[in-house]
């Protein structure tokens, strides 16, 4: 069976974690990591794995093999990666809250809808 191959945006506390999860499951790969944060990139990258990117759509353009994206931004930044890559066509796993007012809320769900991926938000 082969491999989910995920990516992770933003590489805080949440987004470290989940890309040291990723890369400790026998079911998914960290192929790629974005953060507007140099260092943080070049750190989880070099721990957890994945080819590392300043932007996330220069993510998308040159990893067009991914299946799904986490985004794990501060929540006042969810909003335009998650809707760039839903129209990437990238299923979306969006660490709570989704966004931080229904406008931006609607927009992401839209967006999905639109594409035809899933959209989970993380509520743990």
């Amino acid at each position: 069976m082969d491999r989910v191959k995920l990516g992770v945006v933003g590489l805080g506390l949440m987004g470290d974690r989940f890309s040291r999860i990723i890369s400790e499951s026998t079911r998914a790969e960290l192929t790629a990591v974005a953060d507007v944060a140099g260092d943080r990139v070049t750190e989880v990258s070099g721990a957890w794995g994945g080819r590392g990117y300043a932007r996330v759509d220069e993510m998308l353009e040159k990893e067009p093999g991914l299946d799904g994206v986490v985004i794990a931004t501060s929540d006042q930044f969810h909003l335009d990666p998650a809707v760039a890559c839903a129209q990437a066509g990238k299923q979306l796993f969006v660490e709570k809250p989704l966004a931080l007012n229904q406008g931006d809320c609607e927009t992401i769900i839209q967006a999905a809808d639109a594409a035809g991926v899933t959209l989970l938000v993380g509520q743990t």
